[in-house]
């Protein structure tokens, strides 16, 4: 079984062109779309759907919230019929928003519900669910509930791959963005789930930045990666180098391999340059083309200047030709 590098479902991060400009630079990770409803599915236009959830990949995941086993069943069969074949389930997302709709995180609170919904989109689809779960909700915190739903799951239904955020998080009192930072890191769980439940799969997610990050998990079946990601969209093609890297035992070239180096930034400007000419040179720049370009200067001198010239062509509405003619003297 090979070690999954997964990017993690963000709502308004993970659009289509984020993945789009990801899947440039990275050919292995695993990525997951923004979550999408399961009524959502239901009733909106296909030329919608597909223009929410972009191209199609053997290596992409829809993540699908809901807590209606049948219709979450049937917008499993209809993103299907566009070509997704893997889906997921959202138990991990706090929000007041999504609780309102008693999906995310608070079905945690009720493995019965969350079997039934794994089970009807297996018996109507033949599709089975993985699930992205918390270490704990509220009070319920402890490793005996966490692997008590774990193992509720895995006895009662086909699922068999877990992407854990490892922490716990708090339905009321903490925002989503509270909930991904306040409440600790269990790693200790995750680890510790996995030597007792050794064939099943379980994706390490929250507080992974580096290649060591990653190697210190590598007992497990992968990582996934959300914020780091935010603020440095080629994260996964320096983690594909450095594991390459690691793999001929260069461990010196390893750890260089991750870091922004003049070769990598020179890498991602060329792969920049090929995700904008790919709408059309002519094309006439709109937020959801350049939101994935907000971050490509974190860390280096001139970021706050890349960042007023970025507003500055949008307001202009400059085409995609005329972009990277200005853009690039605030680049280099």
């Amino acid at each position: 079984m090979s070690f999954e590098i997964a990017l993690a479902p963000m709502i308004d991060v993970t659009t289509a062109n984020y993945r789009k400009l990801v899947r440039m630079s990275s050919k292995t990770v695993v990525m997951f779309t923004e979550m999408i409803v399961s009524s959502t599915v239901v009733h909106i236009a296909e030329d919608k759907l597909l223009e929410r959830l972009g191209e199609y990949d053997d290596n992409t995941v829809v993540q699908v919230g809901g807590s209606d086993p049948i219709e979450i069943s049937r917008a499993i069969e209809i993103l299907r019929k566009l070509g997704y074949t893997m889906f997921n389930l959202n138990v991990g997302c706090p929000s007041s928003r999504v609780q309102k709709g008693c999906f995310g995180a608070v079905l945690m609170k009720d493995k019965c519900l969350v079997g039934r919904i794994v089970n009807q989109v297996y018996q109507d689809t033949g599709i089975i669910l993985s699930l992205k779960i918390r270490t704990g909700v509220d009070e319920l915190d402890t490793y005996d509930f966490f692997k008590d739903f774990v193992e509720y799951i895995v006895n009662g239904t086909p699922a068999s791959v877990f992407y854990v955020h490892a922490r716990k998080c708090w339905l009321k009192g903490l925002s989503p963005k509270q909930n991904r930072n306040v409440p600790e890191l269990n790693y200790d769980f995750v680890h510790r789930i996995k030597s007792e439940m050794p064939n099943i799969k379980f994706i390490l997610n929250g507080g992974i930045k580096t290649f060591e990050d990653v190697f210190k998990h590598s007992n497990l079946d992968g990582v996934m990666i959300g914020r780091a990601a935010i603020d440095d969209i080629f994260i996964f093609y320096k983690l594909e180098r450095s594991l390459e890297l690691s793999k001929v035992g260069d461990k010196t070239e390893c750890s260089l391999g991750y870091k922004d180096d003049n070769d990598n930034f020179l890498y991602n400007i060329n792969t920049i340059t090929k995700y904008l000419i790919s709408f059309g040179p002519s094309t006439s720049l709109n937020y959801k083309i350049i939101m994935p370009l907000q971050n490509i200067m974190f860390g280096r001198k001139g970021c706050k200047q890349y960042k007023i010239e970025l507003a500055e062509q949008l307001k202009r509405k400059v085409t995609v030709s005329e972009f990277l003619f200005n853009i690039y003297s605030f680049i280099y």
